[in-house]
């Protein structure tokens, strides 16, 4: 992979601008006085209410500019304190060191990491045939298929945990998306649907997220099958770089480097200690 490829300020960039594009979903869909972001030049965070946890409460791309100054942490604190939640810090390997000392002078302490995987995209990706009858088809951009994908979105994460009115919020907001940036794809196995997932086209970049597979159809190779579709379909759409995001020893970060991703770099989650917002990415 090239050095270009693995730029973590082209990628952080560009998951800066995944998020800001989920909340101005999110806000068009409900309202400017659920869903915010906060500015940290450069980054941004994402500010909702707390029982929405750390995947709707978190930060990215922070400290990639050089030194940061304290004012930018004090900032945000104080947007925060105005919304009464939290946020947690994603922090980027490659950020200045200035970002995570300040971090712990403020009290923030890691709770995770989430591995970036990067891929140069060449003209052609293969698509590998399974041994089950497994049919993949692109959502078309409709009511009653993008209900039938986020009604499959939830199902698929259900079993993680997540409060069900986040697993709505995250597919609906992807639904939403298909008007601006986002494709989305639909598995079935046996004539049902078993599994769902999304990209985004971001200044050339393809970002895969939102991948679910349902409980009863894990283990069939679903999830490689359905990043396997969207490299194919981002090099028809002149995309020179995919990326996709998963925490380390996760069966999506297996996946990610069976189908050929690289590590590009690691970020680490901070949350301040006592205050952090639950949940998992």
């Amino acid at each position: 992979m090239s050095d270009a490829t693995m730029d973590p300020f082209t990628l952080e960039a560009a998951s800066t601008t995944h998020i800001c594009r989920q909340v101005t979903s999110l806000q068009t869909l409900h309202g400017a006085d659920k869903f915010t972001s906060h500015p940290l030049s450069p980054g941004l965070a994402m500010i909702s209410s707390p029982e929405y946890g750390r995947k709707l409460n978190h930060a990215t791309g922070w400290g990639m500019n050089g030194p940061v100054p304290p004012e930018s942490l004090d900032a945000l604190h104080h947007h925060c304190q105005q919304r009464n939640t939290n946020v947690e810090i994603d922090l980027c390997s490659h950020a200045h060191p200035s970002a995570s000392s300040l971090l712990k002078v403020n009290g923030y302490r890691p709770t995770g990491s989430i591995n970036v995987y990067a891929m140069s995209l060449q003209p052609s990706i293969p698509v590998s045939e399974l041994d089950t009858p497994v049919q993949i088809t692109k959502v078309p951009v409709s009511p009653p298929e993008l209900n039938t994908f986020i009604t499959a979105s939830i199902d698929g994460f259900h079993s993680t945990g997540r409060p069900p009115a986040l697993l709505h919020l995250l597919a609906q907001s992807a639904a939403h998306r298909t008007q601006l940036d986002t494709h989305l794809y639909l598995t079935r196995l046996d004539g049902k649907v078993a599994g769902s997932a999304g990209m985004a086209i971001v200044d050339g970049i393809a970002l895969l997220y939102i991948d679910s597979v349902l409980p009863w159809a894990r283990g069939k190779g679903i999830q490689r099958l359905l990043m396997q579709a969207r490299l194919s379909d981002a090099v028809e759409l002149g995309c020179r770089l995919a990326v996709v995001e998963a925490r380390p020893g996760t069966a999506s970060s297996g996946n990610a480097e069976r189908v050929g991703f690289e590590l590009a770099y690691v970020r680490t989650s901070y949350a301040r200690v006592g205050l952090g917002v639950a949940g998992a990415v």
